[in-house]
């Protein structure tokens, strides 16, 4: 997570904001592991387990994916962005 963009504001003395830009390449890439994740475990009427098509687990899982995903995104970049600046 090199390519990682970052930026701090100061809106008072005793706060700081970081915004943290994630390449596209990056956040896409998690969103296929999460959909093979999620298709290998999916249990479905009229499929065998681990054969649910990819639009099917979209279609009935999207915002778990969508909260994993950001929830992976945010634990990983955090500290790297930390880490990237010196925050006083």
């Amino acid at each position: 997570m090199e390519e990682l963009k970052v930026a701090v504001e100061e809106p008072s003395a005793v706060t700081r904001s970081i915004t943290v830009e994630v390449p596209a390449a990056e956040v896409d890439g998690r969103y296929e592991r999460t959909l093979r994740d999620y298709r290998r475990k999916a249990v479905q009427p009229g499929f065998r387990k681990g054969k649910v098509p990819a639009d099917v687990i979209r279609k009935l899982y999207w915002s778990d994916v969508v909260a994993d995903v950001a929830r992976g995104l945010i634990g990983d970049t955090f500290e790297a962005a930390v880490g990237k600046v010196a925050i006083e």
